[in-house]
């Protein structure tokens, strides 16, 4: 058990620095997922199997899923500039001011801790959070319907406006080029 523990503590640290110190957007957003799968390797440590699931399947795979469309829709140039000293000041400080009240809420909150055996199974909680009778069956169905409009209108905004030059990419250059269109003739 300990060994998977610093194998999933290991798997953060390293994704932690890859998502950081990257330099290619896509390296670090795979870094996040990384971050996000250790984390969901600690919910199975901790017997949190649902936790887990919903990590692996609606935080990683939505979260990491959306990130990933928006930069293949996203022009190759976006947000190659370097951050001015204000900005890095700027994150520095409300890094600082975050872990000072993480540190703040950790040390003077007094944290319950469960009866062994009071654990509620996987399909317990599943079937209270989905049933028709006082669950979040419809809150979910409208998370869903909610987001998917959010992508839609993602690539709806993405998409390169009627009149505008935009690059054609090298498959169309090749298919306008002047000497295929006198092969095909």
């Amino acid at each position: 058990m300990l060994i998977l523990f610093y194998i999933f503590a290991s798997v953060i640290l390293i994704g932690l620095c890859l998502c950081c110190f990257a330099q290619k957007l896509s390296h670090a957003v795979m870094g996040l997922a990384a971050v996000l799968a250790g984390v969901a390797g600690f919910y199975f440590l901790m017997q949190a199997e649902f936790l887990a699931a919903v990590q692996l399947s609606v935080v990683i795979g939505g979260t990491i899923g959306s990130i990933l469309v928006g930069l293949l829709l996203t022009r190759k140039n976006a947000g190659t500039g370097v951050a001015s000293e204000r900005e890095i000041f700027a994150a520095i400080f409300v890094a600082g001011l975050v872990a000072g009240l993480l540190i703040l809420l950790l040390t003077r909150v007094a944290w319950s801790v469960r009866a062994e055996g009071s654990l509620w199974g996987t399909r317990v909680l599943g079937t209270a959070m989905l049933s028709s009778k006082g669950g979040y069956l419809i809150p979910v169905i409208m998370m869903a319907v909610l987001l998917s409009a959010a992508l839609v209108g993602g690539v709806y905004l993405a998409r390169t406006r009627k009149g505008a030059d935009p690059d054609p990419g090298p498959a169309r250059k090749i298919a306008a080029s002047p000497e295929r269109k006198g092969r095909e003739s």
